[in-house]
């Protein structure tokens, strides 16, 4: 495991020349941005053989342009662990070792590099000769042996506070970026060769049977005009036959043309001859019919004369009786109804009803009354169950808004008394009855609020207030009264000497003493006697709205009964009186029954009469339908027959005529016909009049039509040909076949070469499948070794989603919580950078040991908490670790590093930086750890 031990500077950045010791552990750079932390950091990059620098600066942005030589050394612990000498591959067992990053400026202005590795300390302006110094390449290879992988490199340095972007990779970009830390790079590039290799032979072969398709469409052009030109030949094979046989069709078609038009024409005439007779044969039959269907005409309309006069009676009898039925039968429900009833005295029973109308008037005026006083009540109800607010007469709420509308304030004694017990309540409210609509007014308005009283003559006290303090006596009815408002306790003095007894015995005896008695049924007695003082409703105080609603629902309840008594007795008077009204009726219309049968009698003669006649016309017409249907069948027939022999008729003129026509056509165009025929043999030669004269070659013939439509089609096909360019096309078409066949040839050993890359690329990915899953087992190992360290717990998983594609399934779980992803956001800062620094740390140890780490701000935006939390993972871990932070709050959180490096901005007047000076953070935490102070 490699320790540094010191850095040294030589025209570097901010120094001239200065050695920093380094320690063991955590080593803190602390400074301001620009005072040269990053440069101290790329310094130690580019001594562990690294390119990459910060934000791709060049060496010559870190070196003044006045020199042209400048040197980072590097001193290193070499004392063996564990029995192995960290520099012991190189064959080097000193206890420190030097390496030594020499800076050059060539010729051509650019800085050259070279390295060097020497047992001991080492002397740069001394010994710079007598080492061996090597080139990058080399340097790195041999950094390799003693543990400073390439995995190393790529991560042993992170941007400003960019521990936790690496978690924003999503699953396949970070799978991959881990390979790209451990990974086996000779599988890969084997696997990348291959499969280029692969696509390079595929597009070679892909651009082979493109040419090769676009040959093939040439060689189909050139079979097409081969089959051109063969189609030329013998097209014009064709063109001589064609030639030869159309004269001999034509006069072929001229004779048969001409023998039939004569044949045809003799046939015609004959025709004429039987149209003539068959046309005068037609012409009698006509006539006759005609004739007869006037007779039958002339005889219908006479039938339909007599059906119509038929009709009419008949129409004129059936309303007569549809009138007459209905009274008819009107007059025997009459009859029915009425010849059972026996007569009474019809004015008896009209007083009857006079009396039982003056009773139901009396009846309903009961019920409304009723209903009047319960829809009353149950309004009340409502409103006292839903607004729970006291419902006073109605006098008195007119006057109490009267007041309101002048703007006078005013108190009513109901509202300024409570009444103690439920049980006197009754009585008090009795006894004060309507004392306790009493109203107080302030004196300023006790006159106008008079004058309102006076008005509306309000039945109550209209008062000022009345501040008398009254002492309550034991057992008087002022006892079971609280009074709310001091103003009204004048008012209720009289109450103070009216005692509460249990019965009327006690109050006799009460009375007899001279003091007013009073029980709880609201019966006063005094010196003079006893009377009752009962009044209706309760209105005292708050608790008055339960009482008020209990007395509403028992007066309700009480009037219950006497309303639903009151609408039978209606019911049952409207029942007697509905059947005297029926009576009445009937006893008027039983008057009337002797003339209602005289009438029915009547009307019974007059139907049967009626019903006689109309059996007589029915008998009527029923013979005339018939004669009517006879006839009209007659002159259905008969003009049918008529019309018949018209349009036979007209036909057979019409087929004279076509016929005659016909004749004078075919008599005129005979002649022509034979001139036509004498034409065509003329222009014979003899070998065709000799084809012409047998009957089997004739009958072989085509259409002359169809032999000139080929003449035609062909000559025009062949003007359209140019037969000349055709020329030598069988030769070239046989070349290009030749060609075609050898491309094949070549695709297929192609397609030979791609089957073999794809073996190889196969294996290739099988061997980088294989490497993937065992880097990826290496980093589950150590993920967990370093999680336990950290006491948490990971869950690594890969899986595969396509050729060379893996995603990385990678959970925590910190303080025993359930494991969340990586990328989950209820990961705080500290366990985000945590996580990614596991995550790191194990990607380095797959590929080799894990010494030293570089971090440039790590604990950027975290809190003291999380900063705590990472500080002790990086001293779990045992490596060396260099952090820059800058100047801030947060440096008082950062007791858990070892010494601190500080680093201060250069002057502008001064050349360099002032030097870096070192100590310690927080002695009590190192000496607390360590049990040393530095």
């Amino acid at each position: 495991m490699l320790r540094f031990l010191s850095l040294e500077l030589c025209n570097w950045a901010f120094a001239r020349r200065q050695v920093i010791p380094l320690h063991e552990c955590i080593t803190l750079l602390v400074g301001p941005n620009g005072s040269g932390k990053t440069s101290f950091l790329d310094a130690f990059k580019l001594l562990l053989g690294s390119d990459r620098l910060y934000k791709k600066r060049n060496i010559g942005d870190y070196i003044e342009r006045q020199v042209d030589k400048a040197a980072i050394i590097g001193r290193f612990d070499n004392r063996p662990v564990d029995g192995h000498y960290p520099f012991g591959p190189l064959g080097i067992f000193e206890p420190v070792v030097t390496l030594t990053c020499r800076m050059l400026l060539s010729s051509e202005g650019k800085w050259e590099r070279d390295y060097a590795i020497t047992p001991g300390e080492f002397n740069l302006d001394a010994e710079e000769r007598r080492v061996d110094w090597h080139r990058s390449m080399a340097y790195q290879q041999l950094m390799e042996k003693v543990g400073v992988s390439k995995s190393l490199l790529r991560v042993i340095s992170l941007n400003q506070g960019s521990t936790d972007e690496i978690l924003q990779k999503d699953a396949e970009e970070l799978c991959q970026y881990i390979l790209e830390i451990s990974g086996d790079k000779k599988v890969m590039e084997h696997f990348n060769t291959t499969r280029e290799d692969l696509i390079k032979t595929r597009n070679q072969y892909e651009e082979l049977a493109k040419t090769q398709n676009l040959e093939k469409e040439r060689l189909k052009v050139l079979e097409g005009q081969v089959g051109q030109f063969r189609a030329i030949q013998l097209k014009k094979r064709q063109l001589a036959s064609s030639l030869w046989h159309y004269p001999i069709a034509v006069a072929s078609e001229t004779e048969k043309t001409y023998r039939e038009f004569a044949v045809d024409l003799q046939e015609k005439n004959e025709q004429l001859k039987l149209l003539d007779k068959q046309q005068q044969q037609v012409q009698d039959e006509y006539q006759a019919a005609e004739e007869q269907l006037t007779q039958v005409n002339l005889q219908f309309e006479r039938t339909r004369s007599k059906e119509r006069r038929i009709n009419e009676q008949r129409e004129d009898l059936v309303r007569e009786g549809s009138r007459r039925e209905p009274e008819q039968k009107e007059a025997e429900e009459f009859i029915k109804r009425y010849e059972q009833i026996s007569e009474r005295d019809l004015r008896a029973l009209e007083h009857k009803k006079q009396d039982t109308d003056t009773e139901l008037d009396e009846a309903k005026f009961a019920l409304r009354q009723f209903q009047g006083r319960y829809d009353e009540l149950a309004l009340q109800e409502a409103q006292l169950d839903k607004e729970r607010r006291i419902v006073y007469p109605n006098y008195v709420k007119e006057f109490r808004g009267a007041l309101s509308l002048q703007g006078i304030d005013h108190k009513l004694l109901a509202e300024c008394i409570e009444i103690t017990d439920n049980r006197w309540r009754k009585a008090i409210e009795s006894l004060l009855g309507r004392e306790r609509f009493t109203v107080i007014l302030e004196p300023k308005y006790l006159i106008p609020g008079k004058k309102v009283a006076e008005k509306l003559r309000y039945s109550s006290y209209v008062q000022k207030p009345d501040l008398r303090e009254i002492r309550v006596m034991s057992g008087s009815a002022l006892e079971k009264i609280k009074v709310l408002d001091p103003s009204v306790a004048g008012c209720l003095h009289w109450l103070n000497n009216i005692m509460l007894v249990e019965d009327v015995e006690e109050g006799h005896r009460v009375a007899e003493r001279g003091i007013v008695s009073l029980t709880d049924q609201a019966y006063r007695q005094d010196s003079r006697g006893g009377i009752s003082v009962y009044r209706e409703g309760v209105y005292c105080g708050k608790l008055a709205i339960d009482a008020q609603l209990e007395e509403v629902r028992n007066t309700i309840k009480a009037i219950e009964k006497p309303l639903e008594d009151a609408k039978k007795r209606v019911d049952q008077i409207q029942e007697r009186l509905v059947k005297l009204i029926e009576e009445i009726e009937e006893q008027k219309a039983l008057r009337e029954l002797p003339s209602i049968r005289e009438r029915y009698c009547l009307l019974s003669e007059t139907l049967r009469k009626i019903k006689a006649n109309l059996e007589s016309l029915d008998s009527q017409k029923e013979y005339n339908d018939e004669q009517i249907t006879r006839l009209h069948n007659q002159s259905q027939n008969l003009a049918g027959q008529r019309d018949s022999a018209k349009t036979a008729a007209k036909n057979l003129q019409e087929v004279k005529e076509k016929l005659r026509k016909d004749v004078k056509e075919k008599t005129e165009r005979i002649p022509q016909l034979r001139k036509q025929y004498d034409e065509a043999l003329a222009v014979l030669q003899p070998e065709q009049k000799e084809l012409l004269a047998k009957p089997d070659e004739r009958e072989r013939l085509r259409k002359a039509e169809n032999y000139q439509a080929d003449i035609e089609s062909m000559q025009e096909e062949l003007e359209k040909l140019n037969e000349e360019e055709l020329i030598g096309i069988e030769e070239r078409y046989k070349e290009h076949r030749a060609r075609v066949d050898f491309a094949e040839e070549v695709i297929k050993k192609k397609q030979e070469e791609i089957d073999d890359y794809r073996q190889a690329n196969d294996e290739a990915q099988e061997e980088y499948a294989d490497m993937v899953t065992g880097v990826f087992n290496q980093l589950r190992k150590h993920l967990e070794e370093q999680a336990e360290m950290a006491a948490l717990k990971v869950k690594v998983h890969i899986n595969r989603i396509g050729e060379a594609r893996w995603s990385l399934d990678y959970q925590l779980s910190f303080n025993g919580k359930p494991f969340r992803p990586y990328f989950h956001k209820k990961l705080s800062g500290g366990q985000a950078v945590i996580a990614a620094l596991l995550l790191l740390i194990a990607a380095i140890k797959v590929d080799g040991a894990f010494s030293f780490m570089i971090l440039d701000e790590p604990t950027a935006h975290l809190d003291a908490g999380r900063m705590r939390v990472v500080g002790e993972f990086l001293r779990r871990t045992g490596a060396q670790y260099l952090l820059a932070v800058p100047y801030s709050e947060n440096i008082k959180h950062l007791g858990w590093v070892d010494m601190t490096l500080n680093f201060r901005l250069k002057d502008d007047e001064e050349e360099l930086a002032p030097p870096i000076f070192y100590g310690v953070v927080n002695e009590h935490y190192v000496m607390e750890r360590t049990g040393k102070i530095f």
